[in-house]
């Protein structure tokens, strides 16, 4: 797990080593165990190292091959870079270390642009062809490691964080206004999209290759796989326990593969299946003594009694975590971490349980990814719900029923029956898609227009924020398939491996998803969704099934959790003041594209309890902060 920069110029000298060099220091947070440079005429190459496979000197970065003729700079982590390693030796080429980033130098020269499809792991990297003058780039298959690239007629810079782009001299910054409304809409920016025009993100399971005139060849080299089922294929009719047994065998390959570490491992224990699938595979595996819990104060929020209850069952040692409200000391420094930025509040957890995690490891494993490939999240039934009623109800009465949701009295406990009641009907007269992007949302389309200037409007095309996603992602062979193909391409990767990797990265602490290897994906998305969930099917039942065996109904059967903070209660006590700060209509007045009267009529709604409004207002902080760090001296 690394930080990576570069910069590739059209013409020769056209850069300022000192200056890349200094902005390269900036990504030290994602490797503070070595940083490393190097330039010639047209590229610079800039890495900072967290050393967790051979941390020998000798595999630093940028590494060269031995004829110094091709150099790399690589983030992440290949699983299976042993037997990778077995099969280059077989054909002829040597290796210096033990590293995985040696085995993708090597394999790059054997296998060319096929390279990223021998590759199981977690990676984002620039290789450097000094003969042919080329730049070769891939990004993982789920979006695990970002990678952010600039473009324009002089010069290609890429990046692990959108700050070190952001802070080069002299190029171009125009907001991208759409990418706002999806911002306001979502909490984070979809697709290939940032809030700069000029800078967009490498999409998941995608190389580039730029030739030395910096034109570019770009290809998919992966995406998930569903299969249509015959209508037939009822669950009840399904080898069950040979689909369970199958799934066991799976994840134990997943885990053995990312226990793979030269230091020790942890995990991140929430008390949910998917955490707890992942540790009892790893403790029986050989590779885990210990796990992380975080917790809360608030009863309502609090899962400690399912993790205690997996740690014991398996003799796993667990330190707990909790997470209080003076972590918005750290407010600022959260915002700029956020990069791109991300407004999902449960970062806040993340960060508190890596800044503990961090003193004592350098590897977590995650339970991420099981949700999007299960169908674990309850937005999967709503969804289904929302498709079967949509037909009984004509289109006037459809509006109607939306515009009850603002009648439905809120309050500050987690995810209430109340809260998810307003979130269904408020968009019960939206099309299936863009209502189930509102239920991970924050503001609705039609209210994301006000929160921007008439002219920041106008300059929107006319497309919602979500139609060129569904033509994208709604590809399954079924509704509940579509859905989690467009939440594994968005939610899963702008939202949550973000989220993670920025929030853990800030501390120096790598997590792996052992629940997002594509054999793994294979087999989910091809299961009926009697084995996945419907609307009176529980989440995830597979899955279930399987914990059952391991755990029985105590985790099992447990409630959906997550990492949801406080955050209705927080924004009116310890957040006030960044509030108060962050949206007074004197500070926001550097921004005119930004409509301060609708801002401050929605602070003090949810200040007068009028509304909950903590999640909402919470994303206008993390976005004000981005643009002081990263806007406000060009306007």
């Amino acid at each position: 797990m690394c930080g990576i920069f570069a910069f590739f110029a059209r013409e020769k000298d056209a850069f300022n080593p000192a200056e890349l060099t200094r902005i390269n220091t900036l990504l030290a947070h994602r490797g503070r165990d070595d940083c490393g440079a190097w330039y010639d005429k047209r590229v610079f190459l800039g890495h900072n190292r967290l050393s967790i496979l051979d941390l020998n000197s000798r595999a630093k970065q940028p590494m060269f091959t031995e004829d110094n003729k091709v150099a790399i700079i690589f983030n992440g982590e290949i699983y299976n870079y042993i037997e990778l390693r077995d099969t280059l030796s077989g054909a002829g080429f040597s290796f210096r270390t033990s590293s995985d980033t040696e085995v993708i130098l090597n394999g790059y020269r054997h296998w060319g642009t096929d390279l990223p499809t021998h590759l199981q792991g977690m990676f984002a990297f620039v290789i450097y062809n000094s003969e042919t003058q080329s730049i070769f780039t891939a990004r993982d298959r789920f979006g695990e490691k970002p990678l952010f690239i600039y473009q324009d007629y002089s010069r290609i810079i890429f990046s692990s964080e959108l700050k070190a782009i952001a802070l080069c001299s002299t190029i171009s910054k125009n907001i991208d206004y759409t990418a706002l409304m999806q911002y306001l809409s979502l909490n984070y920016v979809p697709g290939e999209k940032t809030l700069f025009q000029e800078v967009e993100k490498v999409r998941p399971g995608t190389w580039k290759l730029y030739s030395s005139d910096m034109s570019v060849c770009t290809e998919t080299f992966w995406q998930p796989h569903p299969r249509v089922h015959n209508s037939s294929c009822a669950a009840k009719d399904m080898d069950i326990p040979a689909l369970k047994k199958t799934l066991k065998n799976l994840i134990d390959h997943s885990v053995r593969g990312t226990l793979r570490s030269d230091v020790p491992v942890t995990l991140f224990l929430s008390g949910g299946m998917d955490s707890s699938l992942i540790a009892e595979s790893a403790v029986r595996q050989g590779g885990l003594q210990t796990a992380f819990c975080l917790d809360f104060r608030e009863k309502s929020f609090s899962e400690y009694g399912n993790a205690k209850y997996a740690a014991d069952k398996l003799n796993l040692k667990l330190e707990r975590v909790f997470l209080e409200p003076d972590v918005l000391e750290d407010f600022f420094s959260i915002a700029a971490h956020l990069d791109d930025p991300l407004a999902d509040s449960s970062a806040l957890a993340v960060w508190t349980l890596a800044k503990t995690v961090g003193k004592q490891f350098k590897v977590a494993l995650s339970g991420d990814g099981g949700d999007e490939l299960f169908a674990g999240y309850l937005t999967y039934k709503a969804s289904l719900l929302h498709h079967a009623l949509r037909g009984f109800f004509p289109n006037h009465i459809r509006h109607i029923i939306a515009r009850l949701a603002e009648y439905i009295p809120q309050n500050s406990k987690k995810v209430s029956a109340a809260y998810k009641v307003m979130r269904f009907l408020r968009a019960f007269d939206l099309p299936v898609l863009e209502s189930h992007f509102t239920w991970n949302g924050s503001w609705l389309p039609r209210e994301a227009k006000s929160f921007l200037s008439d002219q920041a409007v106008s300059d929107i095309k006319k497309n919602t924020p979500f139609s060129l996603l569904g033509a994208l992602y709604m590809k399954g062979p079924d509704i509940l398939t579509s859905l989690q193909l467009t939440d594994i391409a968005n939610y899963l990767a702008n939202d949550i491996l973000p989220k993670v990797d920025r929030m853990t990265m800030a501390w120096g602490l790598e997590t792996r998803a052992p629940f997002l290897h594509p054999d793994i994906a294979d087999f989910a998305l091809q299961l009926p969704a009697e084995l996945k969930t419907g609307i009176n099917i529980k989440p995830k039942l597979l899955l279930r099934l399987l914990a059952h065996d391991v755990f029985g109904e105590k985790i099992s059967n447990a409630k959906k959790q997550g990492f949801s903070v406080p955050i209705h209660t927080w924004i009116k006590t310890a957040a006030r003041p960044y509030v108060d700060e962050l949206l007074s209509q004197q500070h926001l007045r550097r921004y005119p594209f930004l409509n301060t009267g609708t801002i401050n009529a929605a602070v003090n709604a949810h200040m007068t309890n009028k509304k909950a409004l903590g999640f909402e207002i919470w994303g206008l902080m993390i976005l004000v902060c981005w643009l002081d760090n990263y806007y406000a001296d060009i306007v």
